[in-house]
């Protein structure tokens, strides 16, 4: 269910994926995997949609338990930094600029080395900042060395 829900809101299809994504997240609570790294995942996924959807509150809630988790359960550093990017995302749209700040820099330190930044739209608004120029070209050089 997630995998599917995933791929409709890569299609563009976010409210024809938010039922899946939210059936694939219950199901994995009920079966007892809410204290998994995989659970974690699932929570970013169906958080992606929500924001996808335009829904920030509930968005930066369920990225907030995804990291909480992802933090308690050791994810894997370059899954951990892409689940911070992704939060990063929706607090921007809240406004939030330091704990967006704070997201990006400590996937950063993970190792995040997507050029994406320089041109999400997501951060339109942190254009400009010091602190997020410098961590914007951090990624770059990291993008570039591969």
């Amino acid at each position: 269910l997630l995998n599917y829900a995933g791929f409709l809101d890569s299609l563009g299809k976010s409210e024809e994926a938010l039922p899946h994504a939210i059936r694939g997240v219950e199901i994995w609570q009920r079966l007892g995997g809410s204290h998994d790294r995989s659970y974690a995942a699932a929570m970013d996924t169906l958080a992606s949609i929500l924001l996808h959807l335009g829904r920030l509150d509930a968005s930066a809630r369920m990225f907030d338990r995804a990291v909480r988790l992802a933090r308690a359960t050791k994810m894997p550093p370059a899954v951990m930094a892409e689940i911070l990017v992704n939060s990063a995302r929706a607090l921007a749209g809240l406004g939030q600029t330091d704990r967006v700040l704070d997201r990006i820099r400590e996937s950063v330190e993970l190792g995040f080395a997507d050029p994406v930044l320089a041109d999400d739209p997501a951060f339109e608004l942190l254009r400009g900042l010091p602190e997020f120029e410098a961590l914007v070209a951090e990624v770059e050089r990291r993008a570039a060395a591969r």
